[in-house]
């Protein structure tokens, strides 16, 4: 775990950083309920009090504390996922295809992984999303492959150049 040390933290970093967007949410939530049941403790102009006493104002304010919250957890729960199995659990040895598909809209990373006993299968068995990775991987090197045990998906790709982590979310590891 340690030879990825750098890798390993700039993915701390990043989940702290969606962690910090999730309480600011949920900060505008709370913000939005203290105009709510007492709209003086922000100094508004009495003209507008009546804007905030609406239940419509109530709602998207609970709903913002919850969504922030939620968001939080969720990150919190990935991280501490994957690097457990980091950790934990036994790699096995797969070949790695690097897929970049960029449109005008946005840039997707896929990596297309085939166990090292089968030869020529395309485009793979598994194909899983990423959410970035390095240019200098190569095409069909060898990688080492964390599975999470709960669902026999692969989470965690380990090469000689760097970690590939998996994104959260049903459907990111797909079997072919």
């Amino acid at each position: 775990m340690n030879d990825h040390w750098d890798e390993i933290k700039k993915f701390k970093r990043d989940i702290l950083l969606i962690n910090a967007v999730s309480l600011g949410i949920s900060t505008f939530g709370i913000v939005g309920l203290l105009l709510f049941f007492n709209v003086k403790i922000l100094s508004v102009v009495y003209e507008q009090h009546p804007y905030y006493k609406s239940p419509f104002w109530l709602c998207f304010s609970i709903l913002f504390i919850i969504m922030g919250l939620w968001f939080c957890a969720v990150a919190t729960r990935h991280k501490h996922r994957l690097l457990w199995l980091l950790k934990n659990a036994k790699p096995i040895k797969m070949r790695l295809i690097l897929e970049i598909i960029e449109n005008m809209e946005s840039t997707e990373y896929f990596a297309y992984l085939t166990p090292l006993s089968k030869k020529n299968q395309n485009p793979g068995e598994w194909r899983v999303s990423l959410g970035y990775f390095n240019k200098k991987f190569t095409y069909g090197e060898n990688a080492d492959v964390f599975f999470d045990p709960d669902g026999h998906f692969p989470s965690i790709i380990k090469t000689n150049h760097g970690l590939l982590w998996k994104l959260a979310g049903n459907g990111s590891a797909q079997k072919l």
